[in-house]
């Protein structure tokens, strides 16, 4: 599938690429030939948004293309804490107000624990059968349809072609120990390229928002990575792939309200990252400032 989408932008890179060649008085690239690696199709992208012959969308577009086919499905996937689902002979007026609550068009269906998923719960099946006489009875576990199972390391570019494979738009993903990840839909994989898309009936916070006090408010799901090229920072930690899993191996414990974790943002600043909201154990959202750095005060 890649090389469908990026059929285009090759035709179109080759002929900047050969301009910016030219004018460094370098040798150009023969008209019938193509540009197969990855790094000078990087290369090409950067030149041609720096020459003004790609947007910065457009850009930033291909680039996500290129990171997309490197990315493993747990690194967009809904963690198990955040995933909605129901439960195998759950009563359908309950599922219906899942439904109206949360506006999602598919549920994970479990026996017993989220470690048993046994089936996708798709709301067109649930309004088929609503109104029809002598189906009301129905359950989750009469309507459900297989799932898609496949293990949290795949990568998305795989799960993609899986997706349309089995004309699927959701999966569940295992770790290591056959338990629930979380799962990913073709939406999440989609907005992995093209950037977020706002739902229509709760638009929901941005990862990043800046208060009028100067500090910022972030998503304590922001990916670690993400947080990294956000704030111009180099947070590794091998356990965590989010900001607050970081902040609470920081911590050692479980965090609470008000918790605080320091890390230096430069030579001259130290930033601070407080816990500002819970989500059960999870950290839900964090507040940074930043502080002169001891010895600068």
């Amino acid at each position: 599938w890649a090389e469908t989408i990026f059929r285009p932008f090759i035709w179109l890179l080759n002929g900047t690429g050969n301009f910016f060649l030219r004018l460094l008085g370098a040798r150009r690239v023969d008209e019938h030939a193509q540009l197969h690696s990855v790094a000078e199709l990087k290369m090409l992208v950067d030149a041609s948004q720096r020459g003004g012959v790609l947007a910065p969308t457009e850009g930033e577009m291909l680039q996500a293309v290129f990171d997309f086919r490197e990315m493993l499905a747990r690194q967009v996937m809904v963690p198990r804490t955040e995933m909605i689902c129901v439960e195998v002979d759950q009563p359908l007026a309950e599922v219906i107000e899942l439904v109206v609550q949360h506006h999602l068009t598919k549920f994970p269906v479990y026996e017993n624990d989220l470690d048993h998923i046994v089936g996708i719960l798709h709301v067109k099946d649930l309004v088929r059968v609503m109104h029809r006489p002598g189906q009301t009875r129905l359950g989750p576990r009469d309507l459900m349809r297989e799932p898609l199972i496949v293990p949290d390391t795949v990568r998305v570019e795989a799960l993609l072609s899986r997706f349309r494979q089995r004309k699927q738009h959701m999966a569940i993903l295992l770790d290591e120990y056959g338990g629930t990840a979380g799962l990913v839909t073709l939406q999440d994989l989609l907005e992995e390229i093209v950037g977020e898309v706002a739902d229509a009936f709760e638009p929901g916070e941005p990862d990043v928002q800046r208060l009028p006090d100067g500090t910022v408010r972030v998503n304590g799901l922001m990916p670690l990575e993400e947080f990294n090229d956000v704030f111009g920072l180099n947070l590794v930690d091998p356990n965590y792939e989010t900001i607050a899993g970081y902040v609470m191996g920081r911590l050692d414990r479980i965090p609470k309200i008000g918790d605080e974790v320091q890390v230096p943002a430069n030579e001259h600043e130290t930033l601070c990252l407080r816990v500002e909201q819970m989500d059960g154990k999870r950290i839900a959202r964090l507040v940074l400032r930043t502080t002169p750095a001891p010895g600068r005060a």
